[in-house]
């Protein structure tokens, strides 16, 4: 026994299990095939584009992270501040070059501004002692994470001098308008 074809008009319900329609296997038009082709290449341009932006671009991305606690990395920024603050109990730190930069925030103030000179490399760490926040170099498109537990390494080399303010972007509470601190880098 033959199988039957059914032709249901529109009006009748279709199921995946009915053969499809006559016709259904008649090559797509020119136009039609021309377009799906050039569709098909823009989305591989932009997939590869997507995927090797991450090994060519210059994305801020932390390459350094380890896990500490509230008391170590303050430990560590208070012998920061120790060894290089400019003047006593002013914050600012005059960074020589290859030295390790500390950038903690807390509510509602950051633990450090630095001085740093232009074309040198820095690894500046930033963490948190007590909520998330985000520290943000004004007007150099700089933006990251600061979460407590853990510090994360950038490293960075400034080329323009001038003085770049860093502000928080992550609501951590009433004072969280004035945690402002600035990076200075000089020629």
């Amino acid at each position: 026994m033959a199988a039957e074809t059914i032709i249901r008009t529109p009006e009748q319900q279709w199921t995946a299990l009915d053969p499809p329609a006559p016709g259904w296997d008649a090559p797509m038009p020119y136009d039609k095939r021309w377009w799906m082709g050039f569709l098909f290449a823009w989305s591989g341009l932009l997939l590869a584009i997507t995927f090797s932006w991450f090994f060519v671009g210059k994305q801020n991305v932390p390459t350094l992270k380890r896990e500490v606690t509230p008391a170590s990395i303050q430990q560590e920024v208070e012998a920061f501040l120790a060894k290089y603050e400019t003047e006593p109990g002013s914050g600012i730190a005059r960074v020589p070059p290859g030295v390790d930069a500390y950038l903690v925030g807390e509510m509602w103030n950051w633990s450090s501004g630095l001085i740093l000179k232009a074309g040198q490399e820095y690894t500046i760490w930033y963490s948190s002692l007590d909520v998330m926040h985000n520290p943000i170099i004004a007007d150099q498109r700089y933006t990251f994470t600061a979460i407590p537990g853990y510090a994360y390494g950038i490293r960075i080399t400034p080329t323009t001098p001038g003085e770049y303010l860093v502000y928080c972007s992550e609501y951590c509470g009433l004072g969280h308008q004035d945690m402002a601190t600035k990076i200075v880098v000089e020629p």
